[in-house]
């Protein structure tokens, strides 16, 4: 497991069990979600260019499966929550 997947739970763990509130948090764990979504996105795209590589050692029918509870789980948090920064993420994504 990745140091990312590991900050991205625990900050998942804070946000959603704990209920915490704080912004920077809220922000952080948008901009961990962002890039992993991005990430999948371009994996996705090689793939179908048929340059494929794996995500976190899965195999192409496993990664989409990954890809699309990516997508949703930062779908789910930027439309639930409003506690983080969106031109951080926005700035992520045009970049």
């Amino acid at each position: 497991m990745k140091k990312t997947e590991i900050l991205q739970r625990y900050l998942q763990w804070l946000i959603e069990e704990q209920d915490y509130d704080d912004p920077q948090f809220h922000t952080s764990y948008a901009l961990l979600l962002t890039k992993s979504a991005l990430e999948s996105y371009e994996t996705e795209i090689s793939s179908e260019a048929g340059t494929s590589k794996q995500i976190n050692g899965l195999e192409p029918k496993k990664q989409s499966i990954f890809q699309n509870l990516v997508r949703e789980r930062l779908q789910f948090f930027l439309q639930s929550l409003d506690l983080y920064d969106p031109e951080e993420v926005l700035d992520l994504i045009q970049d």
